[in-house]
């Protein structure tokens, strides 16, 4: 009878072991298959947007006062072709609004309408952006005497 009972011990030790075994197996097959399905979601899912690159607007200021009026248009033309379409609009705008002061003499119509480009581009047709850059404002509206 001993060899019964120790019989029977090794065939629990064994159905506890396959069923560790089984349970193992089963949770394995079920974190593959939710691992492959987030995968699969991944791919499916549209990736998030990248952040908008953004140029330095000290260095368009460095590459136009760093030269002569005279060599000033050629510089903003260059920098504007290099770094321009790295410029958000903000960034633009603000190029757009200081251009004048940091190119003095040197300042065209050229560079105007390369800087004003890049703002249509960046403003992505956006109606009111296009409309201010290129309308004056209206005028207030005269006051009524009482």
């Amino acid at each position: 009878m001993e060899k019964d009972r120790k019989g029977e011990g090794r065939v629990r030790i064994m159905l506890k072991n396959s069923t560790s075994a089984v349970l193992s197996l089963a949770l394995g097959m079920l974190t593959g298959v939710s691992i492959a399905q987030s995968t699969a979601n991944d791919e499916e899912a549209p990736a998030p947007p990248a952040p908008p690159p953004n140029c330095k607007v000290s260095d368009f200021r460095n590459a136009v006062l760093d030269y002569p009026e005279a060599d000033r248009e050629k510089r903003a033309l260059a920098w504007i072709e290099q770094e321009g379409k790295n410029c958000s609009l903000d960034r633009l705008v603000l190029i757009r609004n200081n251009r004048n002061q940091w190119m003095g003499t040197g300042d065209s119509v050229r560079v105007a309408s390369a800087v004003e480009g890049l703002i249509e581009t960046a403003a992505k047709d956006d109606p009111a952006t296009i409309n201010g850059l290129f309308n004056s404002p209206p005028p207030p509206a005269p006051k009524k005497d009482k």
